[in-house]
């Protein structure tokens, strides 16, 4: 299957509001809080792995995606920033969500469908 095969089969992940966790104690117990995902958006990061999209070479090519601006994109240049956004997460609790909720995700998804056309 080509990249833009496998582009096709993404879904756009359109805009939401997600759940944020506070967080609780158990006696002793810190139990940190957290953006809790919905399924879609969880079931479109699985996907986004299993179409192996991910842009292994993201933290050098972030430099080059991130100063332009959606409709200026590539294909490499969106799936740059999509990776960056769902790996950085690991790291920064909520980037993903932020990403979601303001609709950068879904203008990146839409912009993906577009330079396959």
């Amino acid at each position: 299957m080509t990249l833009e095969e496998k582009c096709k089969k993404l879904p756009i992940l359109t805009k939401r509001q997600l759940k944020f966790v506070p967080p609780k104690t158990d006696g002793d117990i810190i139990i940190p809080g957290g953006v809790k995902l919905d399924t879609e958006t969880k079931e479109w990061i699985q996907k986004f792995y299993e179409l192996e999209l991910i842009d292994k070479d993201y933290v050098k090519n972030i430099k080059r995606s991130n100063t332009k601006s959606t409709n200026e994109m590539t294909l490499n240049d969106v799936l740059t920033i999509l990776t960056w956004i769902i790996r950085q997460d690991r790291f920064c609790d909520g980037l993903l969500a932020t990403n979601v909720e303001s609709g950068t995700i879904e203008s990146l998804c839409k912009r993906l469908h577009e330079v396959i056309q």
